[in-house]
């Protein structure tokens, strides 16, 4: 039976297993309930077997790569330094019939295009920057102004538009200026031309996602969540899988009663941390939770994704680790190759494609069935010339909700109306990408779940949910 020390973690991501893992580091009791079948949230690799072997896909593109020590350290103390290999990242973006690196060089691309698409990307920057340094004309509150008061309309025009409105669904002018902050590499001319045409800069003063080097487990990302789990079951505590959260009640100010749909109810336990979608969780809570906050969690918005996988008869398919596709004729943003991650994800002299589509539940994408999803995928990328159709060996389809946090325009107003009102309850945290609704590489999200243990065991009494955006070396 639960005590009142023992922590309830609801969901079995990698924040929730990473809190999980130190708990156990510390003696301390707790149960991890997972709703879907298996652990690993996003970050899981699934294996399909064929006439040909064994080919492994994880749900999306998961590399590691930190600038923390710590936290590498722990990355290669779980998976292994023998199950670890290091990559060099490759990635382009086909725009206009043109293959460009990205993140995109605006200048080195520009030296490709046609003069006068030169001449006008110049003299539109140069007007943005006079503008945006000398003019100060307003508060940026969008994607679009403000990549477009800082590049000019043209590379706006060019390398972000269509992407960002293909990839969220939503008009640029709707997203927030938030996302572009802590997406974008904002820089002014000078360097923009260093790091397009001269020497660039070390990495340690880029983002990270800029990095051309990082690690990957051999056999696929769900290494991590599995060994985590190992970890944890020996130390007798529980995962508990098919395990939905479907009611929370509180009282005087604390959550004191939690029940699942595997018929588990806990009514002793001193912490409740939350690693699930947060309106999830504001509707686990039912009539307790005021109608401004019920409301303002029915506008968090998070963006779902579709995988297609294609199994194929031939050594290598892509030059790059993964390409970006902004143009709305391709069903797919990204398509990418797994043993450009881990030479084990297929059998010997095979490989692999994955394509992602990124859609909302319910959506014309979304609908589609999975034999057209297919088709229409498997077409595009054969006219692209990356297979021929007697190469596919097999397919698939996958689905799943909450991949990412949406910002839009409003989401900062609405998180803080819901934070305002979860933070009243002395006994909840929330971790994670979907749980603290922040976009946050691998890292972090492995902070997140170690830094909430030290917090519940007394080690640091440092908040969880400012990681990642106080701490700017997150990249």
């Amino acid at each position: 039976m639960p005590t009142d020390e023992q922590t309830i973690i609801i969901g079995a991501g990698l924040s929730g297993l990473a809190c999980g893992y130190e708990l156990a580091r510390q003696g301390s009791s707790f149960t991890i309930y997972e709703a879907h079948e298996n652990i690993g949230g996003l970050s899981k690799t699934m294996w399909f077997n064929t006439s040909e072997g064994r080919f492994g896909f994880d749900f999306g593109g998961h590399r590691f790569l930190t600038r923390d020590k710590a936290i590498e350290q722990f990355f290669f103390d779980v998976v292994g330094h023998e199950n670890v290999e290091t990559r060099q990242r490759s990635s382009r973006i086909l725009l206009k019939g043109k293959y460009f690196d990205y993140p995109v060089k605006p200048f080195s691309a520009l030296l490709r295009m046609p003069i006068w698409l030169t001449i006008k990307a110049g003299f539109t920057y140069w007007y943005a920057f006079f503008r945006y340094f000398f003019a100060r004309r307003k508060t940026v509150d969008n994607f679009e102004d403000w990549v477009r008061y800082r590049f000019g309309s043209t590379l706006y025009n060019l390398f972000f538009r269509d992407y960002t409105r293909k990839t969220w669904g939503i008009d640029p002018k709707n997203i927030s200026s938030t996302w572009a902050a802590e997406r974008i590499k904002a820089a002014n001319i000078f360097s923009l031309i260093k790091n397009s045409l001269l020497r660039p800069d070390p990495e340690s003063k880029i983002a990270m996602t800029l990095y051309k080097q990082f690690f990957y487990p051999s056999k696929g990302i769900q290494v991590l969540s599995d060994n985590m789990a190992e970890f944890i079951s020996s130390h007798n505590q529980e995962i508990l899988t098919s395990a939905k959260l479907t009611e929370i009640k509180v009282k005087n100010g604390k959550i004191n009663r939690v029940s699942f749909e595997n018929g588990d109810i806990i009514e002793n336990f001193g912490t409740l941390v939350s690693s699930i979608p947060i309106p999830s969780l504001i509707a686990a809570m039912g009539d307790v939770v005021p109608e401004n906050v019920q409301e303002a969690a029915k506008n968090l918005k998070y963006r779902d994704l579709i995988l297609i996988g294609f199994m194929l008869d031939k050594p290598e398919a892509l030059e790059d680790s993964w390409i970006y596709f902004p143009e709305d004729r391709h069903l797919f943003v990204r398509i990418s190759e797994p043993t450009k991650y881990g030479l084990k994800m297929c059998p010997s002299g095979k490989t692999s494609i994955a394509a992602e589509i990124t859609c909302t539940k319910g959506d014309d994408k979304w609908e589609m069935v999975d034999e057209e999803l297919i088709e229409k995928v498997r077409d595009q990328l054969i006219e692209l010339g990356f297979f021929s159709t007697e190469k596919v060996i097999d397919s698939f389809v996958e689905r799943t909700t909450h991949a990412y946090p949406l910002f839009d325009v409003d989401f900062e107003k609405n998180l803080s109306t819901i934070l305002s009102f979860l933070s009243s309850f002395q006994n909840l945290e929330l971790i994670g990408r979907t749980g603290a609704f922040q976009y946050i590489n691998m890292d972090v999200v492995l902070l997140h779940g170690l830094n909430c243990a030290k917090k519940l065991v007394g080690i640091t009494d440092k908040s969880v949910t400012t990681l990642g955006h106080e701490d700017k070396w997150v990249g």
